[in-house]
């Protein structure tokens, strides 16, 4: 069909490849038709395309029409057809990707009208690994040009091996269709080594296709599985009527089995994987319940909700991994403006992002699609022309599996890609508003603009490990937000991580600074505001609650909703409004599995309804997790201590006390193995063992006071000790180390309540009374961990005065740290009040 020479393109100094056609091809199309139509495919735009640069016609000798031409990028790499020579066979799942992606770009292009007509190895290039449809040049439009179409000619353009049996009966009405069926010949060749007919001459070929039986590839390879098979056997249907609908449906059908195969391209798998962990997010919705026995077998299909939105990373498609973030920044940009529409239910985006990182094992995308169970799922890509970006997008309806719809590609500057965000964002939601709902169209308009790439990508940084190191999160976030000071979101972050460090003075400054920006929050975010805000700066529990069911509502698959919602409903005593929350959290999945106090938060819940072989199974997940986390050496004793299983305790003790002395686990404050055999006692004292309490809390004096001098100079280290020597009745002992305290630096609110607690003990009534004046006295802001309340209401308990004490403990409670109800479980100065009525009544669950 076409002579390809290698040149030289002088005024941009690249190397091009220019085809010229056969002049007999020529003379059959005629010069005009060609370079007409040759205008359309000027127009294809897709990475999986090799784009067209120039046409014409070179003139003849003295002056008559010359040769047609068309010049093309020139590929260093090779085509199809020079690996099968080389490789003869390839691996499953190399062979599966490759056709999905030339199904990405023929679908693309039949959206466009045009038919390639001449699918095969030689016209699909290979660029790193990835491929390229060439050869576009003499492709023919679909649609009429000029009232006129080449293939009024009768010209059968293709190749025998891989041409459908209209195209070599030379029909003159050719569709997409035509081209799933040369796909499908090529995919064959690539599993079985061999086109599936082939022939001494094109004769012979055709007469096969169109009286032969339509062959299984299951006979050259047993490994193929069926459903690949069948989705060759139907694309290579004789009628068309009878192959896939289209052929972005044969692309799905093939998808399914991808991740199977063994040879899934690692550098694409990369590049599809999300570099970074957001904040929050759970795993796509699926519920795994920590009930009994910790998680609950996932159903083997779901039912695809119609309402449902998924919108995965778009694909870099540039070449440059500098430009990753794109692709994850459109799909947050785009979600974050769905859910607040409140229309349609939107997979949190984050959510998505974070299960496509935190698998260590690479799930496929298409898993992760199929799990969300989303009913319309939007795709796109971006690649780069020249000194701009394309960004397309595509919605597919996941019922049909079918193209719902395809976006006109959106263009930006490389120096500044955002600025195709919003006019993406507005095309994808009109679009969704004529598939699912024209109330949507309202909703078109950017209600804020994205923040700059260099900002977006600091923010993701902090949410890539969020948890893990609040400092340094909380570093990204500040960058962020100096890069670009319109960017709320980073300022909001800035205010949580704050939060959860503990910082609540600094945490609320940035949320009260945010206050004017908070139209420029998403509707998902601002709900994240007032939680934070209302529980953690202002001891407003129930409109924290309020919040965190607004967030829930929002993005429903969004764990870190789910978490909020638990944590607040436990703070509020309703425990098992927590725990059904907590259910709605996959804890091995996406943000579940990212956030290290998932189980922990199981344990808790777990141990204050009394079902201890649940929390025993949660607290064995928290341990592997977490396996050098003392805290989580206590949640394991916990349960044994509880069900009198004392023996099994001891080996869990020698794990604590074999962890490296700097260990330290900031939440909740178990630091050292003195507070492990501390909070152990407790807990046997708690449930009937009080001898075997008796000898830890002495085993945990010996190990405080057997520490290097250096270590026991801490002043946390001597508060452990004066008060597990309290703990274990020694209370002359205990009042020495306390007032040392006391005079070795600034009183603290655990200083003040341990030393009114031995006042109490020994009788004196007037030092105990003194103590718990100066907690009263302390109205400091932002003291919920330090909870003077709850230190008053030990020390009045203990003096006897039962009324005051509820009275206390319920000002305690009502600041809404959710730990307070364990404090309760376990604290010996309570034990008089366990048969008080009013006691009874305020610390019974709510639910």
């Amino acid at each position: 069909m076409a002579t390809v020479y290698l040149a030289r393109d002088l005024k941009h100094d690249r190397a091009v490849a220019i085809k010229v056609l056969r002049p007999d091809l020529v003379a059959v199309l005629g010069p005009e038709r060609f370079l007409r139509e040759i205008r359309l495919t000027a127009q294809l735009q897709h990475p999986n395309i090799l784009s067209l640069l120039d046409s014409g016609q070179a003139p003849g000798r003295g002056g008559e029409g010359g040769l047609c031409f068309y010049v093309m990028p020139y590929v260093e790499g090779e085509s199809l057809r020079r690996r099968l020579e080389r490789e003869g066979q390839l691996a499953l799942g190399d062979a599966l990707r490759l056709t999905r992606e030339v199904a990405e770009a023929l679908d693309y292009a039949h959206q466009f009208g045009v038919v390639h007509r001449d699918i095969k190895p030689d016209n699909i290039l290979l660029l790193r690994g990835h491929a390229l449809v060439a050869d576009f040049g003499v492709a023919v439009a679909q649609r009429q040009t000029g009232g006129e179409r080449l293939t009024e000619t009768g010209l059968s353009v293709g190749s025998p091996a891989y041409m459908s049996p209209e195209q070599s009966m030379a029909e003159p009405r050719l569709d997409g269709r035509s081209d799933q069926y040369s796909l499908a010949c090529v995919l064959y060749e690539l599993l079985a080594g061999e086109p599936p007919y082939t022939g001494p001459t094109a004769q012979a070929i055709i007469a096969k296709r169109l009286g032969d039986p339509i062959p299984s590839i299951r006979r050259l390879r047993t490994e193929v599985p069926e459903s690949v098979d069948a989705a060759i056997r139907r694309a290579l249907a004789r009628a068309p009527a009878d192959r896939f609908p289209s052929i972005a449906v044969f692309g799905t059908a093939l998808s399914q089995d991808a991740h199977e195969a063994s040879g899934v391209h690692r550098g694409d798998s990369r590049r599809r994987k999300l570099g970074w962990l957001l904040v929050g997010a759970t795993a796509l919705a699926i519920v795994t319940a920590v009930g009994r026995r910790a998680s609950h077998p996932r159903p083997a299909a779901a039912a695809l909700l119609a309402r449902r939105v998924v919108v995965m990373p778009f694909d870099n498609r540039t070449g440059d991994p500098g430009l990753d973030g794109l692709g994850y920044m459109a799909a947050d940009w785009i979600s974050q403006q769905l859910a607040g529409t409140g229309l349609v239910e939107v997979v949190d985006a984050r959510t998505l992002f974070a299960e496509l990182k935190a698998d260590p094992g690479g799930r496929s995308r298409e898993t992760l699609i199929r799990e969300s169970q989303a009913g319309t799922l939007v795709v796109g890509s971006y690649y780069r022309d020249g000194d701009s970006l394309r960004l397309q997008a595509q919605i597919i309806d996941r019922s049909t599996g079918r193209l719902a719809r395809a976006i006109d590609p959106v263009a930006a500057p490389v120096a500044r890609p955002v600025t195709a965000l919003d006019p993406l964002r507005e095309r994808v939601t009109g679009a969704l508003a004529i598939l699912l709902d024209d109330r949507l169209q309202n909703w078109t308009a950017a209600t804020s603009r994205p923040p700059s790439y260099e900002a977006y990508q600091e923010f993701l940084r902090g949410m890539e490990n969020y948890g893990r190191d609040w400092s340094s999160d909380l570093a990204h976030f500040t960058r962020a937000a100096r890069l670009d000071s319109t960017y709320a979101q980073a300022v909001l972050w800035a205010g949580i991580a704050y939060a959860d460090m503990g910082r609540l003075a600094e945490a609320d400054s940035v949320f009260r600074l945010l206050e004017p920006q908070r139209d420029r929050l998403a509707p998902y975010d601002q709900a994240n505001l007032d939680y934070f805000q209302s529980g953690w700066t202002r001891d407003d529990w129930e409109a924290a609650h309020r919040a965190a069911v607004r967030m829930e509502e929002l993005a429903p698959t969004a764990g870190h909703a789910h978490w909020a919602v638990a944590l607040t409903a436990l703070s509020l005593n309703r425990p098992r409004e927590a725990l059904r929350a907590m259910q709605r959290i996959d804890p091995e999945r996406g943000w579940g599995r990212t956030w290290p106090w998932i189980y922990l938060f199981y344990v808790n819940i777990q141990h204050q309804l009394g079902d201890y072989d649940a929390e025993a199974a949660a607290a064995l997940k928290d341990r592997e997790r977490n396996p050098s986390r003392r805290a989580a050496i206590v949640h394991q004793i916990r349960p044994l201590a509880a069900r009198g299983r004392v023996s099994e305790i001891e080996p869990l003790i020698r794990d604590a006390l074999n962890q490296p002395s700097d260990t330290l686990d900031p939440w909740p404050h178990v630091n050292d193995p003195g507070e492990v055999m501390r909070e152990v006692a407790l807990e046997l004292r708690e449930h009937g063992s009080s001898d075997q309490a008796q000898r830890m809390f002495e085993r945990a004096i010996a190990w405080y006071r057997a520490q290097p001098p250096i270590f026991a100079h801490s002043r946390v280290q001597r508060l452990g000790l004066a008060t597990v020597t309290y703990y274990a009745g020694r209370l002359e002992d205990a009042a020495g180390l306390a007032e040392g305290l006391s005079t070795a630096g600034p009183d603290s609110t655990s200083v003040i309540t341990l030393i009114g607690l031995i006042a109490a003990r020994r009788g004196d009534a007037a030092g105990a009374h003194a103590m718990e004046r100066r907690l009263a006295q302390d109205q400091t802001r932002y003291a919920r961990d330090r909870a003077p309340p709850l230190g008053s209401a030990r020390i009045i308990s203990a003096s006897g005065d039962y009324e005051h004490a509820v009275a206390l403990l319920r000002a305690s409670l009502a600041r809404g740290h959710w730990y307070t109800w364990l404090d309760l479980h376990a604290v010996p100065e309570f034990d008089s009040l366990r048969a008080y009525a009013p006691f009874d009544e305020l610390v019974r669950p709510k639910d």
